[in-house]
C-alpha cells in the first residue's frame, strides 16, 4: 500500500519482489500490491517476473481489502517523514513486517508490536515465521501494535502533545 511515484517506495518493493518474494512464492503465499500514482516500468517488469502477485492498483475501499489479509509488508529502505501507512497497519492489527526505516519514529518493540527486518530475506523469513505462529501469538502482537498508536499517535494524544509544545514556546 503506497504511492508508485515516490522512488522509495518502489525502489524497496522491487528489492522485495527480487531477493525475499521467491521462497515466500514458493512456498504458496500470494501478495497483492496497492496503490496509487504511475507505476515504473522497472516495477511493473518485477511484478510482471514474479509469481503470485498482483497489482490491485487503487482499491476503493481499504477496510475491505484489509479485511482479508494475514500480513503487512512494509519494505521501505530509504525515505523521511512521516510514516502513515505504517502506522495505519499498525492500527489494523494486521501482522506487520518492516525494516527499521519502516518504523523510524514510532516506538515499535520489535516481536511485541511488529517484526523488523532489514532485509528482503530476513523479511520474507519473518512472514514466514508469523505464519507458523499460534493464533493467539499474532493477535496479541496485533493488539499491542493499535494499543501502541492509540497511545502514542491518536488525535487526542498528539493535540495534547502540540498543546504543551506551544505552551513551552510561548512561556520562552
Amino acid at each position: 500500500m503506497s504511492s508508485f511515484s515516490y522512488s522509495a517506495n518502489s525502489d524497496g518493493l522491487i528489492k522485495f519482489l527480487r531477493d525475499g518474494w521467491p521462497k515466500l512464492a514458493a512456498n504458496g503465499f500470494t501478495l497483492e500490491i496497492v496503490g496509487v500514482g504511475r507505476c515504473s516500468s522497472g516495477l511493473r517488469d518485477e511484478i510482471a517476473r514474479s509469481a503470485n502477485v498482483s497489482l490491485l492498483g487503487f482499491v476503493e475501499n481499504l477496510h475491505d481489502w484489509m479485511d482479508g489479509l494475514q500480513a503487512a509488508v512494509i519494505p521501505l529502505w530509504a525515505g523521511a517523514g512521516v510514516k502513515l501507512k505504517t502506522l495505519h497497519w499498525l492500527m489494523s492489527t494486521i501482522p506487520t513486517v518492516g525494516t527499521s526505516v519502516a518504523f523510524e519514529g514510532i516506538p515499535v518493540v520489535p516481536g511485541k508490536h511488529a517484526a523488523v527486518a532489514d532485509g528482503p530475506e530476513e523479511m520474507a523469513a519473518e512472514i514466514l515465521r508469523l505464519d507458523q505462529s499460534e493464533t493467539a501469538v499474532v493477535e496479541t502482537r496485533g493488539a499491542a501494535a493499535r494499543r501502541l498508536i492509540l497511545e502514542g499517535f491518536s488525535t487526542e494524544t498528539v493535540v495534547a502533545e502540540y498543546g504543551r509544545h506551544l505552551q513551552k514556546w510561548h512561556a520562552g
